[in-house]
């Protein structure tokens, strides 16, 4: 199983109990290098106790693209400029050799950080109707409206998870994650319960999501 991760922080705060369960059956791809090496190591410490295999590509985060405020929180579609316009361009022809064959896949859904929106517009490019969408955290306890609309016209599929460790992967990234980023999440996952962990799918999609591929996102 692929789950596409913009920064290597974001599967973690958004599906720890899946990323748990799944273990050495998880491919976690990370588009986008971190500028905090900290936040990097502390990650692929993670990574490693898990079991779970990362494959970095290697794209310089917006941070080390000098990215103004504007457009880097909530930018339109085609609101892009100068080099990031080409990022899109680039990173599908890196995310299709890495998704060959993959058996199945879970993207993020929100567009809300410049980063998270060429994941998800390079991602479309290529499998607008078959990837299982997870919504991203912080900002969808951030922006639960931004979050429904991020997942409209799908269907959520309640993950089976390691629910007793989740919490605990989400704290061991409290040293390189603000504090209020981590209180939001997990007041959002005690909120919901069972369904804290979920991917979104197009009930008539073809390839390996629809009806009738949902159970091997959820097993």
């Amino acid at each position: 199983m692929i789950l596409v991760s913009p920064h290597y922080d974001d599967v973690i705060l958004s599906l720890p109990g899946r990323l748990a369960a799944l273990g050495a059956r998880a491919t976690v791809v990370v588009p986008f290098s971190d500028e905090d090496a900290e936040m990097e190591s502390t990650c692929l410490a993670i990574y490693r106790r898990l079991n779970v295999t990362v494959h970095p590509l290697d794209m310089p985060e917006a941070a080390r693209r000098n990215v103004p405020m504007r457009p880097l929180l909530m930018p339109a579609r085609g609101e892009f400029e100068g080099a990031d316009r080409g990022l899109i361009e680039s990173l599908a022809a890196k995310l299709a050799a890495v998704l060959t064959g993959a058996s199945g896949l879970i993207a993020p859904a929100m567009r809300v950080h410049i980063d998270h929106a060429i994941t998800v517009d390079a991602l479309a490019a290529l499998a607008p109707s078959s990837a299982a969408l997870y919504l991203d955290q912080p900002y969808a306890a951030r922006w639960p409206r931004l979050a429904a609309r991020a997942v409209a016209g799908r269907t959520a599929v309640p993950l089976k998870s390691d629910s007793e460790g989740a919490e605990g992967l989400i704290a061991a990234l409290g040293s390189v994650v603000q504090k209020r980023h981590v209180q939001a999440i997990l007041a959002y996952r005690r909120e919901r319960g069972a369904v804290a962990e979920a991917v979104w799918f197009k009930p008539d999609a073809s390839g390996p999501v629809g009806e009738a591929g949902a159970s091997r996102f959820s097993a």
